[in-house]
């Protein structure tokens, strides 16, 4: 099995930025053989995307704009292990989770 550890910038977003830099070394990790490949913490809407906006609601998760990742993973056959916010409507907070697609491209 082979694992790769993606060591990116994208603390500081935008996230639409960040998910381009993600579609791009997710296929790098999947085109170099990889079967799992990790992302950092928070890479979707970047580490400090609440210090930005303290009114930041982040979308239910998997939100639409993950879509592309998701097909990466059936496309190589890959597990994604996506550091991304996630918002829980009954407490009304953000939190940093991880979201794990499987090679189906299943949550």
């Amino acid at each position: 099995m082979k694992i790769a550890l993606c060591h990116l910038e994208l603390s500081c977003g935008p996230q639409e930025r960040n998910l381009c830099v993600l579609e791009q070394a997710v296929r790098l990790a999947a085109e170099q053989g990889a079967d799992w490949v990790l992302t950092p913490e928070a890479a979707v809407q970047g580490y400090y995307f609440y210090y930005v906006n303290k009114n930041a609601v982040v979308a239910p998760q998997p939100s639409p704009e993950l879509e592309p990742l998701r097909k990466l993973c059936c496309e190589y056959g890959i597990t994604l292990f996506l550091g991304c916010g996630e918002y829980d409507a009954a407490c009304d907070k953000n939190f940093n989770s991880c979201l794990v697609f499987g090679p189906d491209g299943e949550l």
